[in-house]
């Protein structure tokens, strides 16, 4: 940027160091950003280049920062920054309208600062979504064989960085032995299962997971050049205790040998580095690296990425595979990150999987970011394409649509595509903080009473009857009670021997999203009158009320999930509502009967437990809606005990 304003200066690093007095090494260090220059250089620096544009900079160097974070200064919306800085200065004493103005400029003005996002890339099986970012990143991933199937599992992040390198986050010790014990417990059943006359499969665990650790403790079904062979689990499985046999599968994945937690390429050759950083990456996911352990998350550094060079830094984050059955907390953050580009990768962009399709009502019915739209894409990854690579509004959601093959010039597009969405989000941000710092302006001097107090008296019989919303959920169990009595009741049983944190259905996850999706509509409804008003004639506050009426809206809902789940986690540990897990591997129809019935009681036992969840959802909606609501636009302050979220 330095280098920039000398050159439309007409000048060359020696004329500047000569006028400066000093050695063009300093000159260069300074325009490199080192970390050594000295601000007041820098002021010299500027000064002496002299144009409008370095004198602008000077004055943001020489800028103080109080309520925001000081950017860098090539930072591409610097000036607005200032704006910002200066606007929450003069809001600093408001109350009312002023200090619901500094609060949503502080919001802005935090993710306008930022240029750090996410591409998020979704999908039903797993495999699609992980190749497409492999493919993105320029790295060929060979998941045929032993490594299809693999690392579905567990999510991965692909960032640029000095050097190929690959950074495991571990299962913590209670997952890991969850899932030997579910893969034994699956073993044991198959062991059942041949000997007796039921033809349906007994239930497992998720391929990738199981083909970890079959490998981990050497008990693969099948070697490489080998033919079919019995199954090396059953076989020792025969003749012991489930105790006995989980005990011997433990010991057979030695632990205290697999402490590695990053791995690092040494050499200097990129090509080399890519090609030994997917064939590590295959060998960790499949289990097949002896001092590596079974990963929750898996972070990898490379030297340069398609993503590189937008003027923003993007990673790339692959969610773990989606199973249809009910959104997943991990998900649905992504979905709610509004610094997230969600990439769903599909092999036919027209029809989408079911679990795509049921993420996507969920996010339309729980309200999560109502511009969700604006940073989502769809990518079609099939190998072979048709037709051109991007249609805009195709599909779902009209939704632009990428025919993602991997190729150069697919990979540029994809690049842009996230770029341009990016770009997209931070216009509309933007325009809101230009509409907020005229309004800031307008209360400075006073020209805002006549419409604010005609907005208040819009404001206020829709007020009275937001304050009394009624019930706000009902039967939350229905979701839980839903899988009982469908196909997806094998799924319920393993989960509850999980001690209902299976990954594929956490039971307080499934309960909470009932509640969300229930308390989002009736949100919407309250709120319809209020959109109503706000879509009128106004003027600046009718229109910074229609645009902070949906962030009102994800801040009720955020609040209400983060509260809910935490709750129903509490009382499900306290009060687990299955005493006898083991009497569920039982027959078909007498097992659905009994997870039916035991799931009845619990909601039974704890209704006062529903009591509790409506009073903190309606404190919620106060402290999130009514009380910004109230003191901004009809200046009427709002008691309000927050004690009473703890209870």
């Amino acid at each position: 940027m330095l280098a920039r304003l000398r050159e439309e200066a007409g000048l060359t690093q020696k004329q500047v160091a000569q006028r400066l007095g000093m050695h063009q090494t300093w000159v260069s260090r300074l325009e490199h950003g080192s970390r050594s220059a000295n601000p007041a250089l820098l002021w010299r620096y500027l000064t002496m280049i002299a144009t409008p544009a370095a004198m602008r900079l000077l004055e943001a160097s020489r800028a103080r920062w109080v309520h925001l974070a000081p950017p860098p200064l090539q930072h591409p919306d610097l000036e607005l920054l200032q704006e910002i800085e200066k606007a929450l200065s003069l809001l600093n004493e408001e109350a009312g309208l002023g200090a619901l103005l500094r609060r949503r400029l502080r919001e802005l003005g935090e993710e306008l600062g930022r240029l750090d996002y996410s591409a998020v890339y979704i999908g039903e099986g797993g495999e699609a979504p992980l190749l497409a970012a492999f493919r993105q990143a320029g790295l060929r991933l060979d998941l045929t064989g032993d490594g299809r199937g693999s690392g579905m599992d567990c999510e991965v992040a692909i960032a640029a960085g000095d050097l190929f390198a690959i950074r495991i986050v571990p299962l913590d010790e209670d997952t890991m032995h969850r899932h030997v014990s579910a893969f034994c417990h699956a073993v044991i059943h198959r062991l059942d299962w041949l000997s007796s006359d039921t033809r349906s499969l007994p239930p497992g665990i998720p391929p990738g997971t199981e083909k970890a650790l079959r490998n981990m403790a050497d008990l693969a079904l099948l070697t490489p050049g080998s033919t079919l062979r019995p199954d090396p689990a059953l076989v020792l499985a025969e003749g012991r205790s489930p105790v006995e046999f989980e005990t011997e599968v433990a010991l057979r994945m030695a632990p205290w040998r697999r402490q590695r937690l990053l791995f690092a390429f040494e050499g200097s050759d990129r090509e080399a580095g890519r090609h030994w950083l997917a064939a590590t990456f295959a060998t960790i996911v499949a289990g097949r690296q002896p001092d590596a352990q079974l990963p929750a998350r898996i972070e990898i550094t490379l030297p340069a990425s398609d993503l590189a060079g937008l003027g923003f830094r993007i990673r790339q984050v692959v969610v773990p595979r989606l199973d249809g059955i009910e959104p997943r907390v991990d998900v649905l953050d992504h979905l709610q990150d509004p610094r997230a580009i969600i990439l769903l990768c599909a092999p036919e962009a027209e029809e989408l999987p079911p679990a795509l399709r049921n993420v996507l009502q969920y996010a339309s019915e729980a309200g999560i970011d109502p511009v969700r739209a604006d940073r989502t894409a769809l990518l079609d990854t099939r190998t072979r394409r048709s037709g051109p690579a991007l249609k805009e509004g195709a599909g779902l959601l009209a939704l632009p649509v990428l025919a993602f093959d991997g190729s150069e010039e697919v990979r540029r597009e994809l690049a842009n595509l996230v770029s341009r969405r990016i770009k997209l989000l931070r216009a509309r941000q933007k325009e809101e903080v230009r509409l907020a710092l005229g309004i800031a302006h307008s209360l400075a001097d006073g020209s805002t009473v006549t419409e604010g107090a005609l907005l208040g008296t819009a404001l206020r019989p829709v007020l009275n009857r937001m304050r009394d919303p009624g019930r706000w959920i009902s039967n939350p169990q229905d979701a839980l009670l839903r899988l009982a009595r469908s196909s997806s009741w094998r799924l319920l049983a393993d989960s509850v021997r999980a001690m209902g944190r299976l990954a594929e259905l956490d039971f307080a996850a499934c309960l909470t999203g009932e509640v969300v999706r229930q308390a989002a509509q009736c949100s919407f409804g309250l709120m319809r009158d209020l959109r109503r008003i706000a879509a009128q004639d106004f003027g600046e506050q009718g229109a910074f009320l229609r645009g902070i009426v949906p962030v009102w809206e994800r801040d009720f809902l955020l609040a209400v999930r983060l509260r809910v789940i935490t709750s129903f986690r509490a009382r499900l540990d306290h009060d687990w509502p299955f005493r006898d897990k083991d009497g569920l591997a039982v027959e078909d129809m007498v097992c659905r009967q009994a997870l039916l019935a035991q799931l009845e009681g619990w909601f039974s036992r704890n209704a006062d437990f529903g009591v509790a969840m409506e009073d903190a959802i309606s404190l919620l909606w106060r402290k999130t809606v009514l009380m910004p609501l109230e003191e901004g636009f009809l200046g009427e302050p709002a008691a309000f005990n927050g004690a009473c979220l703890s209870a």
